[in-house]
């Protein structure tokens, strides 16, 4: 009846990744917004405008390295430790 007759919805599942094209696209956005950023801010500082492409796509470089180590980690423990598990003991 009314709202109630059909189950929310799901949300996506934690453990599915999204697709690699799509992982590629957002961190080449990524890069290329830190390009324009970096060059812009360099050159807005005086610099010529070839130093600041240099600078710019350095930090392009190592957002993408950065994104893609990200991807590389393992994904975090589902639930967190108890505190007897971790070794501290809580005051009561």
């Amino acid at each position: 009846m009314g709202r109630h007759a059909t189950p929310p919805a799901r949300p996506p599942r934690p453990d599915r990744a999204a697709p690699r094209g799509r992982r590629l696209l957002a961190r080449l956005v990524l890069a290329a917004t830190a390009f324009v950023a970096t060059t812009l801010a360099v050159s807005w500082a005086g610099n010529p405008w070839s130093t600041a492409a240099l600078v710019g796509l350095a930090a392009a470089v190592v957002v993408l390295v950065a994104a893609w180590l990200a991807g590389t980690m393992p994904a975090p423990p589902r639930t967190a430790p108890r505190p007897q598990d971790a070794g501290d003991d809580p005051v009561q």
